[in-house]
């Protein structure tokens, strides 16, 4: 986005100059001259401006011209992909956010209780060890969950961040 705000206050300058070339520059000379008639030494002062019938920079200035409104279109067309990129961050953050307190308040903490509630089962003999082979095979693999959402979360908070900089920790990221 700042490139392309430099390229337009780049092309914005450049319009400027060509539009001060179709104003003519008055040309001033001072000088002396000795007259042999006179046998004195004269003072002259002459001004001369060149009249710009035929030649008003017209092509240079429609050309700098169409080079700043390209470079704004550019700027629009940078800030559209900014906005749909940030956008698209902010739900993958939200929905990564959520996907990571629904493991943190109720998922992990169960697939946790249902561990310790086979291996007690195991140890009393009520249930046998596949059971607790499984409790734990859904608890790693919750816990693996959980830390692809994490990923994801953080993942979507780079991107943010990438656009607009750090936006802080009130968001509840770790």
């Amino acid at each position: 986005m700042r490139q392309a705000v430099v390229q337009i206050d780049k092309s914005d300058a450049s319009l400027g100059a060509e539009r001060a070339q179709r104003i003519p520059n008055l040309t001033v000379s001072v000088g002396s001259q000795y007259d042999r008639s006179v046998r004195e030494r004269i003072n002259l002062v002459g001004l001369s401006m060149p009249l710009p019938l035929f030649d008003r920079n017209q092509g240079n200035i429609l050309s700098a011209s169409r080079r700043a409104d390209q470079a704004r279109d550019q700027r629009n067309a940078v800030e559209l992909r900014l906005r749909s990129e940030t956008q698209t961050a902010l739900n993958q953050w939200t929905t990564a956010m959520q996907e990571v307190e629904s493991y943190d308040k109720t998922i992990l903490p169960s697939a946790q209780q249902a561990v310790e509630t086979a291996t007690r089962g195991f140890e009393m003999g009520k249930f046998g060890f596949i059971e607790v082979l499984d409790a734990q095979r859904t608890l790693i693999l919750a816990r693996g969950q959980y830390l692809d959402s994490l990923a994801a979360a953080t993942n979507a908070r780079a991107q943010v961040e990438r656009v607009y900089g750090d936006v802080g920790t009130s968001a509840g990221v770790r």
